[in-house]
């Protein structure tokens, strides 16, 4: 075992993306005082999640105004929107992919959608997750 070497782990969070693990790993580096010429191995525990909001309003306002899936550690993901009758209306196997609330070019009702979400782990571990989203259009006069 090496005695000048400091080894780190760092577990990846849910709530933190690529861009603010990266700077902390950073930040802890450079916090650790060490002697001169010290070696530092370090670890990533990936964890994997998604966050799946429950409702958007595409009503052209800018905000808020597509449903989207976010992702960390995932290796593989699809994404598919079914109507209230069971229809399926969206789908898609890219994260970057939003959905507008449109069927066939056309704007949804309001009301609730069910998803189904199927995305394999880093680690190649399989999960499903299963929800609602609503769609709100505000009317304005």
């Amino acid at each position: 075992m090496c005695h000048k070497c400091v080894s780190l782990l760092h577990k990846w969070s849910k709530t933190n993306f690529f861009n603010n693990e990266q700077k902390n790993i950073k930040n802890v580096i450079d916090s650790i005082k060490s002697p001169p010429n010290t070696n530092f191995t370090y670890s990533w525990i990936p964890t994997t999640g998604i966050t799946d909001p429950n409702v958007f309003t595409p009503n052209g306002d800018g905000e808020n105004d597509k449903f989207y899936i976010k992702g960390i550690g995932v290796s593989s993901y699809y994404l598919k929107i079914f109507s209230r009758w069971g229809e399926l209306i969206f789908e898609s196997n890219n994260l970057e992919d939003q959905w507008d609330g449109t069927y066939n070019g056309e704007p949804v009702s309001n009301g609730t959608y069910v998803y189904s979400i199927n995305y394999k782990s880093m680690v190649d571990k399989d999960y499903n997750v299963n929800g609602t989203v609503t769609v709100i259009r505000w009317i304005t006069q």
